[in-house]
């Protein structure tokens, strides 16, 4: 009996372990690592297929986008978002920015931008994006 109790206090600490960061429509800044994201599973953290990619952002903390789908009809959704929640967001930007997420790629960064909601994009809540800068290391300021 003392086992099976062990087990299932196991197993509720390990699925709320899992940090998230609320976004709402507005400003936010996320951190995380530039990755394309997929076009046939959009808002997913899954592997890409060459030439059915966007510009995207994996982030450190899984985003909690259910205040702004909360009101909408989720069928057409699919995934992570479906249920209310981003593994990479898709980053829309000018040619400098295009410029700048091209040079980072692959590196931890922060990007300053502006949540919004649309219909015509792969995910339908993203990034405006302000901003990209490479995250400060931990161990630099210490």
């Amino acid at each position: 009996m003392r086992l099976h109790v062990l087990l299932i206090a196991g197993i509720c600490t390990c699925a709320s372990a899992q940090e998230t960061q609320k976004l709402d429509i507005g400003h936010a800044e996320i951190s995380g690592v530039l990755k394309n994201g997929s076009r046939v599973q959009p808002g997913d953290d899954v592997p890409t297929v060459p030439g059915k990619t966007y510009a995207g952002l994996r982030p450190e903390r899984r985003l909690d986008v259910s205040a702004i789908t909360s009101g909408m009809d989720s069928s057409p959704l699919a995934g992570a978002i479906k249920l209310g929640y981003l593994d990479n967001i898709q980053l829309i930007m000018d040619a400098r920015q295009t410029a700048e997420y091209k040079r980072l790629y692959g590196k931890h960064v922060v990007v300053d931008c502006n949540i919004d909601y649309i219909g015509r994009y792969y995910t339908p809540v993203f990034c405006g994006v302000v901003s990209i800068v490479l995250k400060p290391s931990e161990t630099s300021s210490k």
